[in-house]
């Protein structure tokens, strides 16, 4: 986190702390800035292209993206966390919560379950640790096939490693026939740029686990190490795309960057 701050600081840029997003500036299906409560007051932050790393994709949606999550097709919402803090931690992983992120009384009802629980610790988490979140319906929705198959796009953006570890139910129709029994089995899955592309809308796109795909392929492409790599890559074209004046969808990734990732390791394929 330092590190980051201290690069910031030396492009100029700017961190604002206590902020968060609450609308979308559109006009005429293009995104044009972020409506925003700070501690201060409620203002828009302009830009020509907006990086939705809500996780859940909340700036989209506010700009009319339609979306997926839990519901009557959905019998559970995956296992979530509040983890503990202590001095020299440096990695908790929880399951012992179900939390609706969009349902602000059971998020706060979390974190008064989380402080009863973890008493006695230095501290705890400030975000509730959810594996399942909103999910925007973007120009490709990433499916369990997909990964199976090994399947590889042109507009591949970052390469993702790990398993069908749901945390939950599963839903999909061949995993009702053929469960994912091996836990620990490590697949391979491209994520590609129109799975960050909501549907029907410019100048945004996002990241993470608001990304379009499906709730049983999501465990394989929402790993840290991978998720970091993917807020490269997404960081690095949204920025030629102001610097070259061309919409992302417009963007050649293979001319633009020529490095792609896989699991932390760059791998440059110009």
């Amino acid at each position: 986190m330092e590190w980051y701050r201290r690069e910031l600081k030396k492009a100029e840029g700017k961190l604002w702390y206590g902020v968060m997003g609450c609308g979308a500036v559109v006009e005429n299906n293009q995104v044009k800035g972020v409506v925003v409560a700070t501690p201060l007051c409620r203002g828009v932050i302009l830009s020509k292209v907006i990086i939705d790393s809500t996780g859940s994709a909340d700036i989209a949606i506010a700009a009319g993206a339609s979306f997926d999550y839990i519901g009557k097709k959905t019998l559970a919402v995956q296992g979530a966390g509040m983890g503990k803090r202590d001095p020299g931690d440096f990695y908790n992983n929880n399951d012992w919560l179900f939390i609706d992120d969009s349902d602000i009384l059971d998020v706060t009802r979390s974190f008064v379950q989380g402080k009863e629980k973890l008493k006695g610790h230095y501290d705890m988490v400030k975000i509730p640790q959810t594996r399942e979140r909103r999910r925007v319906i973007g120009e490709y929705t990433i499916s369990v096939y997909d990964i199976l198959n090994h399947r590889r796009y042109a507009d591949t953006i970052s390469y993702h490693r790990s398993s069908f570890d749901t945390h939950g139910m599963i839903m999909d129709p061949y995993f009702i026939l053929s469960p994912p029994m091996e836990r620990h089995k490590i697949y391979d899955a491209d994520v590609l740029l129109r799975s960050l592309l909501p549907k029907g809308l410019d100048g945004i796109i996002t990241t993470g686990l608001g990304a379009s795909a499906h709730r049983d392929a999501m465990p394989v492409i929402r790993m840290q190490p991978c998720l970091q790599n993917q807020g490269y890559a997404v960081g690095y074209l949204a920025a030629l795309s102001v610097k070259e004046n061309r919409p992302i969808r417009k963007m050649d990734i293979k001319k633009s960057s020529g490095i792609w990732f896989r699991s932390g390791i760059c791998r440059n394929v110009s």
